[in-house]
């Protein structure tokens, strides 16, 4: 997966599935955060601030986590 934010690739990402408000971990503040559907549309980018990520306005699927342009991991949205 390479080095994602610095951290060795060891980002946290959870509750997986999730409804509302997704969680990541192990990642640098100020560091860009992308969810993008299976066909490669982002639907959420934010410069990391505070670990959270609200994910209820999107449809349900499963969405690829970036950050800083490295995929992170896959979360399923309910």
């Amino acid at each position: 997966m390479g080095d994602v934010a610095g951290n060795n690739g060891k980002v946290k990402i959870y509750p997986n599935p999730t409804s509302n408000i997704l969680y990541v971990e192990g990642v640098e503040a100020g560091s860009a955060i992308e969810l993008m559907d299976v066909m490669g549309r982002k639907y959420a980018i934010t410069q990391w601030l505070n670990g959270s990520i609200d994910v209820s306005n999107l449809v349900p699927g499963v969405y690829v986590v970036r950050v800083n342009g490295v995929v992170a991991g896959r979360v399923v949205k309910e």
